[in-house]
């Protein structure tokens, strides 16, 4: 889709690009709030996360959306960032 949308824009100067943020803490994945979690689940998820890299706080998110809306970032356009810390490397 984002890329649909940048192809259709670009001749209107208008960009499009997606931010693909990682874990972040928030109020909803505290080790308390976490327990709550379907036992099945957490250990779907752990198997796909690297819980001892440190996570993206939302600063670093905003920052690079940010950066995105800037004329910094007149030259992207149909991409896709992703904000993990290189979790998914």
């Amino acid at each position: 889709m984002t890329k649909n949308i940048a192809i259709q824009y670009a001749g209107h100067n208008i960009r499009c690009n997606a931010t693909c943020p990682g874990p972040t803490p928030t109020a909803f994945n505290t080790p308390e709030a976490l327990a709550d979690f379907d036992v099945e689940m957490r250990e779907i998820t752990s198997r796909h996360m690297d819980v001892t890299l440190p996570e993206c706080t939302p600063l670093d998110q905003a920052n690079a959306i940010l950066f995105l809306a800037t004329d910094e970032s007149k030259g992207i356009t149909g991409q896709y960032l992703v904000i993990d810390k290189g979790m998914c490397l």
